[in-house]
Order: C-alpha cells, then sequence, then structure tokens
C-alpha cells in the first residue's frame, strides 16, 4: 500500500511539477535540523541549506538546537533534619541530537523542567540545611549528573545548572537529649534508687535489733536469693561453693542453736533445729572482672575489627555508640552495617547511631567476648541503652563469634 501511495503521487508530482517544485525546496538555518517523516516513517536528518521534499507526503519538523535556557520555579522541599525550604534553579540546555528528541519525548521543554524539578528535590532532600547552604555548587553539579542520565535519552544535554537563592521557611527543629532506658522491674517506680530486694536488707537492719534483727537479715537474704534464683526449693540444689549463714550471723554474739530456731529455710518453711540454711557466695551476676581476663583498649578493638564480617554486618544491620566510664573512658563507635564492618574511637562517623551504649570498659569486654548477655546487663542496670534496645541486644552475634574465635 506505501509502496502505490508512493507511485500514484509521483505521477501527480510529475504533471503538477511546475506547480509543485516551488514547494518542494525549503532553507533550513545553520542553528536548526530538519527531521522528515514519510508516510510515518523516519527519513534522514537534513539541513543546515537548501533541503528537498515532497509536498503532502513528506511532514518536517524544524528542530531549533541553539542553546536555551529555563527556570525551574522555587518549590517548598523538607530538607533531611526537618527544615522547610523554598529553592529553585536555572537550567541551560541543548538540543544534541535531534531526531531523538522528537522521536523519544513528546513535549520535550515541559518534560525536560518536570524532570529538573523532580531531580532537585529528591537532592535536596538527602542533605541537612547546613550541607546545603556549604554545598550549593556541589547540589548544582549533582543535578546536572542526575539530570543528564535521563535527559540524554531525549537528545537533550542539560549543560550547566544554578541554584537560585535558598530561602529558608522553617529551621530544624531542636533534638531532643537521648533519655536512658533503665531496667524495668529492678529499680524503684521513679527510676532511681537501689533494688527493692537492696532496699529491705537495709531497712531490716536499721529497724531490727538483736534476735529480730536476725531473723529480719534472714528473710531479706531469703528474698535476695529467691528474686534471683526462683528455683531453689531444697538445700540439696545448692552448689558445693556456699557457706553457713547460721555461723555468719553468730559473730553477732548468739548462740548457734538460737539463731537456727530463728532462721527461715530457703523455701519458705520454717527451719528445723537440725537444718541449717545455705546462701550462695557467688551471685549470678558476677563481675566482669572475675570472667574475662584485662584487656588494654586498643587491644579490644584489634580483637573486634578481626572478628568483623559481612555475614555479620548482614545479620546485624545497625552502628552503635559506646560511652566508656571508668579505665580506657571515651567514645567508641561500631559500625556493623557498611560493608565489612569498622570499629574505632570517637562518635558515629554517620552521625545517626541506632543505639548508644553506656557502660564500663570491663563490661564491655565481657560483653563483646561473650560471657555478659546484653540483656543480663542490661536487666543488672550495668548497661544503659539510648535509642533503640532491640539494636542493642543484637550485639550478641558479635559477642558469640569472638568467643568462637577466642576457644
Amino acid at each position: 500500500a506505501r509502496l502505490l501511495v508512493t507511485v500514484g503521487y509521483l505521477i501527480i508530482y510529475i504533471f503538477t511539477f511546475p506547480l509543485m517544485v516551488w514547494f518542494s525546496f525549503k532553507k533550513i538555518p545553520q542553528d536548526e535540523r530538519l527531521v522528515i517523516f514519510r508516510l510515518g516513517h523516519l527519513r534522514k536528518l537534513k539541513g543546515p541549506g537548501y533541503v528537498f521534499m515532497f509536498p503532502i507526503l513528506d511532514r518536517c519538523h524544524s528542530i531549533n538546537v541553539r542553546l536555551k535556557a529555563f527556570s525551574v520555579p522555587p518549590k517548598q522541599i523538607i530538607t533531611e533534619d526537618g527544615a522547610i525550604i523554598e529553592v529553585g534553579a536555572e537550567i541551560y540546555f541543548q538540543i544534541v541530537d535531534a531526531e531523538k528528541s522528537v522521536t523519544n519525548v513528546q513535549n520535550l521543554n515541559q518534560s525536560t523542567r518536570i524532570l529538573v524539578q523532580t531531580s532537585l528535590c529528591n537532592i535536596i532532600a538527602k542533605k541537612t540545611l547546613s550541607d546545603i547552604e556549604a554545598e550549593r555548587i556541589s547540589i548544582a553539579d549533582s543535578l546536572l549528573i542526575s539530570s543528564n542520565k535521563t535527559s540524554m535519552g531525549w537528545g537533550v544535554e542539560i549543560t550547566r545548572a544554578e541554584l537560585s537563592q535558598i530561602k529558608v521557611l522553617s529551621s530544624p527543629p531542636d533534638k531532643k537529649p537521648p533519655t536512658f532506658v533503665k531496667p524495668p522491674g529492678l529499680f524503684g517506680s521513679d527510676g532511681g534508687g537501689m533494688p527493692a530486694v537492696l532496699a529491705q536488707l537495709a531497712a531490716s537492719l536499721a529497724s531490727s535489733k538483736g534476735q529480730d534483727q536476725t531473723q529480719a537479715i534472714t528473710q531479706a537474704l531469703n528474698s535476695v536469693v529467691n528474686g534471683y534464683m526462683p528455683n531453689m526449693n531444697s538445700h540439696s540444689s545448692l552448689s558445693p561453693g556456699t557457706v553457713d549463714l547460721a555461723a555468719f550471723l553468730g559473730s553477732n554474739g548468739h548462740e548457734n542453736n538460737q539463731n537456727t530456731q530463728n532462721l527461715i529455710d530457703l523455701s519458705g518453711g520454717a527451719a528445723a533445729t537440725t537444718a541449717v540454711p545455705l546462701v550462695p557466695m557467688i551471685s549470678p551476676l558476677a563481675t566482669s572482672a572475675q570472667l574475662v581476663p584485662s584487656l588494654k583498649p586498643d587491644d579490644v578493638l584489634s580483637l573486634i575489627r578481626m572478628s568483623l564480617c559481612e555475614s555479620i554486618v548482614e545479620k546485624v544491620q545497625e552502628t552503635y555508640q559506646f560511652e566508656i566510664s571508668g579505665v580506657g573512658a571515651g567514645t567508641y563507635y561500631l559500625d556493623l552495617k557498611h560493608g565489612k564492618g569498622d570499629v574505632g574511637e570517637g562518635p558515629d562517623p554517620f552521625g545517626d547511631p541506632a543505639a548508644t551504649l553506656s557502660l564500663t570498659f570491663d563490661d564491655l569486654q565481657a560483653m563483646l567476648l561473650g560471657q555478659l548477655k546484653p540483656f543480663q546487663a542490661y536487666m543488672s542496670g550495668r548497661l544503659r541503652v539510648s535509642g533503640d534496645t532491640a539494636a542493642a541486644l543484637k550485639l550478641e552475634e558479635l559477642g558469640n563469634r569472638m568467643n568462637a574465635m577466642s576457644l
């Protein structure tokens, strides 16, 4: 059908040649190109100069390839730190491929404007207000690169971009100071003070005298034992490392048989005259100094670096900041989110740790070597967490790996 239409048109063109020839030549200026479609099919790009075409049969599009400019109107954008600003841009562009500018996009000018405006919003939204004010040139360069990735497929090259004056509509909100979450139930309802069982023991010592003091102390110690080791219902369940409580209390000047009558069995009933209650010498929450050898901060950092790997980073996917007190006091960071992980002195280089942990250096050493569980340290009050508590508990993965490597 296309061939028949072309042959028919040529016959008519020959008979009307004196008239049609006046419409067959077109002059194309130096800064323009002519894109011709013949019966819907793209022909070779023509121009500049005189161009021959068939009237009616050919449809042509004249493309201006000179450098052009347009303004991106100011738009309100929320920055990464919560500030609201109004910013626009001045854009300079040029058509470098006339065929693509006709065939690959509809309404080239409007599409380019929308593209640049979207790219500008995406870049600004990922930066803080201080970064935007200090990096205007680098932001313009990023806008240029980001926009050209798409516009080159349309035959358009953006040659220059300049940000307009930045208008701050709302400053960033003030950051709230970090709050430390204390273990629930272990401390008083007001969040401070000593554990309830120790408060009971202190009250007993202050209010009781003589034989009554002995009974009050025994009851308080039973509360401590039952609170930490609730499954101890008989003397036979105790470990060999125990001491005679009656002998300990005998130093107050009472006879052992008199003390025995006033003691209460660990299971809650009255003790027989022949039975002597036993109290563990070692608390289940042993100190970190008893669990692991003392190392220097640099040695611990080296051990952590040796244990870092991509598998741990994939499991944890968090960053941490440690506020260490006592020996080796200072601020340290642990990156278990990027690459193969990293650790070092100073605050979190990314500025937004998932959790900030406050503890002593000995407790940190014990926790990372798997000798002290993060949850155990948290519940005992030796570890304070600001931020995501669940993220802090993921440190057990690193502790397990370091413990396995040390075996």
